[in-house]
């Protein structure tokens, strides 16, 4: 027969503060710097020395000396591109609503001009006739 197996004589409960130990370890102390011996170069180690001074394709390349005015040339060619893509794109539009509304604007002037001085060569004509009419004899003279 199998025995009923007895309650725990203590029982934590929710109110108890557990203690857990922690699942992960801590980083090093900044105190403790290893030793690398075996890493540290001899300075008559030649390997060591021509690896460090032989660039591979890993390590930047050295700095080549630029010709000025080429470097201008270049940068002032990528500007004028930028400029004429600004101009294309934003200014363009711009310009052909202002200039529409501008030739509008001469239209309307133009056409006043013409109707004033139309008015003013047909009055001028008008009483050119009328004084011929009245006065035929110094309509002549003034012809």
């Amino acid at each position: 027969m199998i025995q009923p197996s007895l309650p725990p004589v203590s029982v934590p409960t929710l109110t108890e503060v557990v203690e857990w130990a922690p699942a992960v370890t801590p980083p090093p102390t900044l105190d403790v710097v290893p030793i690398l011996d075996h890493e540290m170069p001899v300075l008559c180690d030649e390997a060591w020395l021509e690896e460090r001074i032989t660039p591979t394709s890993t390590q930047p390349q050295a700095f080549t000396p630029v010709d000025e005015a080429q470097l201008t040339q270049r940068i002032l060619e990528q500007i004028e591109q930028q400029i004429d893509n600004m101009v294309s794109e934003r200014l363009s539009p711009l310009m052909f609503a202002v200039l529409d509304r501008a030739v509008e604007e001469l239209a309307t002037h133009a056409k006043n001009e013409l109707a004033s001085t139309l008015r003013s060569i047909v009055s001028q004509a008008v009483s050119q006739e009328l004084a011929k009419r009245r006065d035929p004899e110094t309509a002549v003279s003034s012809t």
